[in-house]
């Protein structure tokens, strides 16, 4: 992989040949693949010509409960030469099967996400199952961080070190983000089924009426043109198809 001297960006994909090994075993030696770091997974392809053609395999995704990157040691690795050690790292990931992450926003951090658990309507039971989620989450996120803490204090060199921190730092402010959904959630007046469902049928009651009221004024427009048409002779009537009606007919499209 190139040099990584910069904070990480999940938007941003990464690329480059890494060694793999074969087998899972070092002492069978290393075999040759090129990664992708994209949309928060990391894929391995034979060829660099492949991505994009083909399925890459998915070896880690960030996401999960459980992802460390860390440097290795020479008493890990006794088949290593001892050269290549400050090259190597292990990455350490769960699977990404865990319900309570899945159950979460992928835009988490966005200002409106966060912001729209003020008007949501929740009973007892969904509010307690949904602050039960995020804290769950929120005390895995706290795990990762000690661990990438700890890990980043151990490396190796700085390109190591230089890794880690953007995981670190990632992982700091993904907390921010369930704190802040944590707070909101528990600010949240729950209210019983009866009344969600009531809240629920009023707001789209209420767009029925704006709809409703729309269109209504969409129409009497229209009329209005048809009838000036009618009573204006061809020269009159010549500009107003021309500008009036093409003013309202792509708002009719519209609906």
């Amino acid at each position: 992989m190139p040099e990584y001297t910069g904070t990480f960006s999940a938007n941003e994909p990464i690329c480059g040949w890494v060694k793999t090994p074969k087998g899972g075993k070092v002492k069978k030696g290393w075999k040759l693949n090129y990664a992708v770091l994209k949309d928060n997974q990391l894929m391995l392809f034979e060829r660099e010509k492949d991505v994009g053609v083909l399925d890459g395999i998915v070896v880690a995704d960030l996401r999960t409960p459980l992802f460390i990157v860390r440097a290795v040691s020479q008493n890990e690795l006794i088949h290593a030469n001892s050269k290549d050690i400050d090259c190597i790292f292990k990455i350490q990931s769960s699977r990404f099967d865990d319900p309570t992450m899945k159950s979460l926003p992928s835009n988490l951090g966005s200002h409106s996400a966060l912001n729209s658990t003020r008007n949501l309507a929740m009973t007892k039971e969904e509010k307690e199952r949904r602050m039960a989620n995020l804290q769950k989450a929120v005390d895995q996120e706290e795990q990762m961080l000690k661990a990438s803490e700890k890990m980043m204090a151990a490396a190796g060199s700085e390109t190591a070190r230089a890794m880690t921190l953007g995981h670190v730092e990632q992982t700091r402010k993904q907390l921010v983000n369930l704190r802040n959904a944590l707070q909101q959630i528990q600010s949240v007046q729950p209210v019983s089924a009866s009344a969600s469902n009531e809240q629920l049928a009023r707001s789209v009651s209420d767009w029925v009426k704006v709809l409703e009221t729309e269109l209504t004024e969409l129409v009497k427009k229209r009329d209005a043109i048809k009838h000036e048409m009618a009573i204006g002779g061809p020269e009159e009537t010549s500009s107003l198809t021309t500008s009036a009606l093409a003013a309202i007919q792509p708002v009719m499209r519209k609906e």
